[in-house]
């Protein structure tokens, strides 16, 4: 039997693409016009895919194209091992044989119930001023169209079934089923293998191919039927074929390079962008482990610095303690004189014995003097230490009862209330600020006991009714510190003399002042500093 067009078989394909498709009710094409568009149509792109077909036997489903009017299907596999696939074996040993392409359009169920479908082949439509050189352009298109549908092939099921297309009976009955997707016909295309010519190009490189136009590639070699051959000749799309009709042993000799697109260009392309890739890891890797030395050696650097730094101070007040020595020596050499010509002069008195042990009394004196003193000043320094650690341990305690919590974007909380002091002029709850405000009151009425500052602005705790005093210019005057039922600018210099108070407090305890701070971060400054005081002393 002979074997298609120079040897092609149906197992040798591998590729199917369509170029221009026309689909949907308001597309119309032609050859020699633009394409025109119905007002009311739908212009979205549709999704395709297609099957193989032989003696109405299906040998193979494609994946989905989506939303594209130049579809490719690559990697064609016919030889399958699923059941439903099985009774095509028949079909499988006739590799020579003509088959069919049918080309479907994946719709959306809901749309099928508010736009009109048609027929595929009325979706072609041909000028009528189509020339004489072009009427072998119309035969392949009513030879590639399906011409003698009675309607629109539709399938009940979802894109995922693979079931054979049901009749327009069952079409019509499953229409009211409530299912996803329908499966509509748009172009079948019989394919013979000896009416197909090479294109001896690549068919992304040409950009006037006919609408509708099926190219196959068989053994990495494009093919397209003979008329549409015939055509991009005679429009000069490309040059005549040099291969005479029959004689193909020579055409791989003659066949063009390959091109960008072709699939072993694109493996190449694809190894070198892995290797690179591969590189640039290897490359990362390297540029991490520098930068590891160089951090190791900066941390040693560092703390060569720091050692050297730490020498050099040592070295310096090493100096100042030995200019200190030595000045006290000279003093100690000038009482030593003097001391000797008293004495001298007293060895000459009649009353030197006398003199001698009274000086020797006032000496035994000076020295327990001296002596209770040092220990009474090691008393007051440690009574002095157990009031500082005694304090610090009450300001952390007093932090554990009223928690200040930063919350991010320079806000804190205290007790889980959130407050900031924009609060006391903007529109908060009232009673959230008023609460705010008696959890920091109470905390600084604290702080100011525990460490014995007197503030410049009385605190009188009440809860969340508590209020300020200010007992040097008004004695007798109340200032509330919160809103509800009070004068604002009275609530205003309430809030006002409780930062004053935290400042005093951040003063005494020798801390720097920041400029426009929050009144909650002052708090946790002054509780940190005496945490790290416990931290560092304890």
């Amino acid at each position: 039997m002979h074997n298609g067009r120079g040897g092609l078989t149906r197992s040798q394909l591998k590729t199917v693409a369509l170029r221009h498709a026309t689909v949907g009710g308001g597309f119309l094409n032609s050859y020699a016009s633009a394409v025109t568009m119905h007002p009311t149509a739908d212009i979205a792109l549709p999704d395709l895919f297609f099957r193989l077909m032989c003696h109405d036997c299906e040998l193979y489903k494609s994946e989905v194209a989506i939303k594209t009017l130049n579809p490719v299907w690559a990697a064609v596999e016919m030889h399958s091992n699923e059941p439903l696939q099985q009774h095509a074996s028949k079909f499988m040993a006739d590799d020579d044989a003509d088959f069919d392409v049918v080309v479907y359009r994946l719709i959306n169920g809901a749309s099928t119930s508010s736009t009109p479908c048609f027929h595929a082949k009325n979706h072609i439509v041909v000028n009528d001023g189509i020339d004489e050189e072009d009427e072998n352009v119309e035969a392949y298109l009513e030879d590639d169209l399906n011409p003698h549908g009675s309607g629109i092939r539709l399938s009940s099921g979802s894109w995922g079934n693979d079931d054979d297309v049901a009749d327009e009976s069952d079409s019509d009955s499953s229409a009211n089923d409530l299912e996803p997707f329908f499966e509509e016909e748009l172009f079948r295309f019989h394919i013979a293998l000896d009416e197909l010519e090479p294109l001896q190009c690549d068919f992304r490189e040409l950009f006037y191919l006919p609408l509708n136009t099926l190219v196959l590639e068989f053994a990495s070699t494009y093919y397209v039927r003979r008329d549409v051959m015939t055509m991009l000749v005679q429009n000069d799309v490309i040059k005549a074929r040099r291969t005479p009709r029959g004689d193909f042993a020579a055409l791989p000799s003659s066949l063009p390079p390959q091109s960008e697109f072709h699939l072993d260009t694109a493996a190449d392309l694809l190894d070198t962008t892995i290797a690179l890739h591969q590189q640039i890891q290897f490359a990362q890797a390297d540029v991490v482990l520098k930068r590891q030395l160089v951090d190791e050696r900066l941390k040693a650097e560092a703390e060569h610095v720091a050692k050297e730094n730490a020498r050099l101070q040592l070295q310096a007040r090493i100096l100042a303690l030995r200019k200190q020595a030595l000045q006290k020596q000279q003093s100690l050499d000038q009482v030593k004189s003097v001391l000797k010509v008293e004495k001298h002069m007293l060895s000459a008195d009649q009353r030197l014995p006398r003199t001698l042990a009274q000086l020797s009394h006032l000496e035994a004196n000076a020295n327990e003097i001296t002596n209770g003193i040092l220990y009474r000043r090691l008393d007051v320094l440690r009574v002095a230490h157990s009031i500082r650690a005694l304090q610090a341990t009450l300001v952390v305690q007093l932090y554990d009862i009223y928690p200040i919590a930063y919350l991010g974007a320079g806000e804190y909380s205290i007790g889980g209330i959130k407050f900031n002091n924009a609060d006391v002029t903007n529109g908060k709850d009232e009673e959230l600020l008023s609460t705010a405000l008696g959890y920091i009151a109470h905390f600084v009425f604290l702080l100011a006991k525990y460490l014995n500052v007197n503030l410049r602005y009385a605190i009188v705790h009440l809860s969340s009714r508590s209020y300020m005093r200010d007992d040097v210019n008004d004695p007798t005057g109340e200032y509330p510190l919160y809103k509800r039922g009070v004068d604002k600018d009275r609530f205003d210099k309430a809030f006002l003399f409780l930062r004053k108070d935290v400042e005093q407090m951040l003063l005494a305890r020798g801390l720097e002042l920041v400029q426009n701070a929050q009144l909650l971060m002052r708090l946790t400054t002054l509780v940190e500093s005496e945490l790290e005081w416990v931290k560092n002393n304890s």
